[in-house]
């Protein structure tokens, strides 16, 4: 965006992602819970722009009883 952005806009991702640098989608994950905050700056030949994200990760536990007894 916007629609009238010139062609051969690069992307850059920080923090680094696991997947997708350089493109207009990438993949995160997280071992840990908390809050995180993106950046990402699209630049073309004339301009560049930066937006930031902040997501919130909420971990979920499980819990495993000893002995484990399938029936």
């Amino acid at each position: 965006a916007p629609a009238s952005a010139t062609p051969n806009i690069h992307y850059i991702w920080i923090p680094i992602p696991d997947k997708g640098q350089g493109s207009d989608s990438v993949v995160y994950q997280w071992t840990d819970s908390g809050d995180k905050t993106i950046f990402v700056t699209a630049k073309n030949a004339y301009s560049s722009a930066t937006s930031k994200y902040n997501v919130s990760i909420t971990g979920v536990s499980f819990k495993y009883y000893l002995p484990f007894v399938m029936k």
